[in-house]
């Protein structure tokens, strides 16, 4: 600002200075701050765009996975220590009968014997911890109420610190083929005993016997020719009032002939 004399002419210059050194050091701390801040972020920015593609990418490997388990044509069963079921593919639904929603929660004791599974169960726990897996053959019951087999292989879930928090079971239905073992042990018996010397009837009768148990029949029977009829020979399992009422297969008169058409 100019100094001026009474006639106005400039005899000096009035100068007012301030010291901007601590803001303009101030103004510099913040601008580098901002840029480390801005380095930071997209650091992090850029950290979690790849954490997210990681999430995604597992999340894909998830669905996959879940998706090879849906497909997988064996049953699968997940079960925690306790035997109780926490998961259920579309192929245990397909052998076993049972929707998923009606086995969570459960035991397998929907589909083994009751008194089977708490040893199942034992056993399971036992040759996974100092094998790494178990493996057989179970006889399970269907919803329906059916009989069959399955070819069972029980490996452990382990968490982070490789400890055993659940199992999960591939069960392949084996029913057809143990048909066909159990008949051929039937026939190759059968076939045993007609070559063993002995009284026909105890052959019979043993035969009749394996048929049963084979067939798990509550009652069977063996008709054998006599004259133009087949009376039964031996039966198993059927009361005496009706093989007594059953035992011809033709009708017969008071005098014990056959009675034909006209």
């Amino acid at each position: 600002t100019p100094v001026r004399d009474d006639c106005g002419n400039v005899t000096g210059i009035l100068g007012i200075f301030w010291d901007i050194t601590k803001r303009k050091q101030a103004e510099k701390k913040i601008l580098k701050l901002n840029k480390e801040l801005e380095k930071r972020v997209n650091i992090r920015t850029n950290d979690l765009l790849t954490i997210l593609e990681e999430l995604k990418e597992k999340e894909r490997i998830l669905r996959q996975k879940s998706l090879m388990v849906e497909t997988i044509t064996d049953g699968i069963i997940i079960t925690d220590l306790n035997g109780t079921i926490i998961d259920w593919n579309k192929g245990a639904e397909i052998m076993f009968g049972f929707k998923k929603n009606e086995t969570l929660g459960k035991t397998l004791a929907i589909i083994y014997k009751s008194e089977d599974v708490p040893i199942l169960t034992q056993k399971f726990i036992k040759d996974l911890s100092e094998n790494g897996k178990w493996t057989g053959e179970i006889n399970y019951i269907s919803k329906n109420g059916s009989s069959g087999y399955c070819e069972t292989i029980v490996v452990p879930l382990l968490d982070d610190d490789k400890n055993i928090i659940a199992t999960i079971g591939f069960n392949h239905d084996i029913t057809i083929r143990k048909q066909v073992e159990h008949r051929q042990n039937l026939l190759i018996r059968i076939m045993q005993l007609l070559n063993e010397s002995g009284e026909t009837y105890d052959y019979i009768k043993i035969i009749l016997s394996e048929i049963k148990e084979f067939s798990q029949f509550d009652a069977v029977g063996i008709r054998l020719r006599n004259g133009e009829d087949f009376p039964y020979f031996e039966t198993s399992g059927f009361s005496g009032q009706f093989v007594k009422s059953e035992t011809y297969l033709c009708r017969h008169d008071h005098n014990g002939e056959i009675i034909r058409d006209e």
